[in-house]
């Protein structure tokens, strides 16, 4: 899964993501969420907060990236 977002406010509402992510992973263990976007990168705003609340697991947190990278991540 690939979420992109600009920012970790509580307006982009990620960490209900994060917490329904790691549901998906009770389901899919080999799951894997790809975080994309500024606030996202690795030690970032999401990446601390997701750890605080042990929900980190299976996340990639990939910060910000150029069109071509996250049309990559797509495919």
């Amino acid at each position: 899964i690939v979420s992109i977002n600009n920012g970790f406010g509580r307006r982009k509402n990620v960490q209900a993501l994060l917490r329904a992510f790691s549901i998906v992973r009770h389901t899919l263990p080999d799951a894997r969420l790809v975080l994309v976007g500024s606030g996202f990168g690795p030690a970032g705003e999401a990446e601390a907060w997701a750890a605080a609340h042990g929900l980190a697991e299976g996340v990639m947190f990939v910060g910000p990236r150029s069109y071509k990278d996250v049309q990559t991540l797509l495919s």
